[in-house]
């Protein structure tokens, strides 16, 4: 609970945010910091956008 209450404190939609850390749950093991409610947005952005075109 006490996630889910923080994601809304933070203006976070919960049950994207917990979606989220079930998708990446290698990532957040790794560096949980990055996926807190408050930043988590910001960490998923470069991973959405995909790799980079080749050159």
């Amino acid at each position: 609970m006490s996630l889910i209450h923080t994601a809304e404190l933070n203006h976070v939609a919960p049950f994207e945010y917990l979606v989220a850390l079930q998708r990446h749950a290698d990532a957040v093991a790794a560096n949980p910091a990055d996926w807190m409610p408050w930043n988590y947005q910001a960490t998923l952005t470069p991973q959405q956008a995909g790799p980079a075109p080749p050159d």
